[in-house]
């Protein structure tokens, strides 16, 4: 796919079946991965984010395409405040080890989307699992986030996320 045709597709695609076939392609074929995340990279503004969909969807059952580009994600998480992008980014990220020399950066930047009621709860919800995987890994951790899940149970949270609090919480304590 050109870089023109991969604006015609964001342009003119709206149907769900045009975004599985996508799926699908990008999820068997490598090249296409790889030239729909050059496309990312290169524009990461506008209705990009679809294609970041995209390989999101193509990586579900597996992630080896990721690794390639995983540094280069972490990048794209840390630089942006578009919503969809923090969120799908996480997502692809999470399928992966986390990469240390990120992590203390991406912990910090998980903790203000946490705590910034602007966010949306996705976003937050997202922050809020990683900071999870963190404490997996670091169990020293585990008191600070359940402080600042104790803290957001005071200010009705959404359902959703309230009830993934309390599994976290229930898994940490």
């Amino acid at each position: 796919m050109s870089p023109q045709d991969i604006d015609d597709f964001l342009e003119n695609a709206y149907l769900k079946a045009e975004y599985e076939l996508m799926f699908q392609k990008a999820e068997h074929d490598r090249d296409l991965f790889m030239t729909l995340w050059k496309h990312v990279r290169q524009n990461p503004k506008g209705k990009t984010w679809r294609l970041l969909w995209i390989l999101e969807h193509a990586t579900e059952k597996d992630n080896t395409f990721i690794t390639p580009i995983l540094d280069e994600l972490y990048d794209l998480v840390l630089q942006t405040e578009n919503d969809s992008y923090l969120r799908i980014g996480l997502k692809m990220i999470m399928r992966c080890p986390i990469n240390e020399d990120y992590a203390g950066a991406l912990l910090d930047k998980c903790i203000e989307w946490i705590n910034n009621s602007k966010m949306k709860v996705g976003t937050r919800a997202m922050g809020l699992e990683f900071f999870f995987r963190i404490c997996m890994l670091y169990p020293e951790m585990a008191p600070e986030l359940l402080a600042i899940i104790d803290e957001h149970m005071e200010r009705s949270p959404s359902a959703g996320l309230k009830s993934r609090m309390q599994q976290i919480r229930k898994q940490l304590a």
